[in-house]
């Protein structure tokens, strides 16, 4: 009997158009995992800048005033030197 289904399936052929449906169908699931997959790492990178932030706002918390001051000033330095590149890649 398994002997008989298995001959009767290899005779099947699938026409043209079952075929390119489920074709189709593939590509849109695997889209649709590569989406969700996408998604997951998004989240990911957010979860860990969240994180990062969340440290850098507890270390800032245990420093004394004048280290913070000495810290905000590199900061800004730091900013104005990113916000000076973006500029001068934008005018080139």
């Amino acid at each position: 009997m398994v002997i008989y289904i298995v001959d009767l399936v290899s005779t099947l052929r699938i026409s043209s158009t079952v075929a390119t449906k489920c074709e189709k169908a593939r590509k849109k699931q695997k889209q649709a995992e590569a989406q969700k997959k996408a998604v997951e790492v998004e989240e990911a990178k957010l979860d860990a800048k969240r994180e990062a932030d969340r440290l850098e706002r507890e270390r800032l918390k245990r420093m004394t005033p004048e280290q913070q001051a000495k810290y905000e000033e590199k900061q800004k330095k730091k900013d104005t030197q990113r916000m000076k590149s973006k500029y001068m890649k934008v005018m080139k």
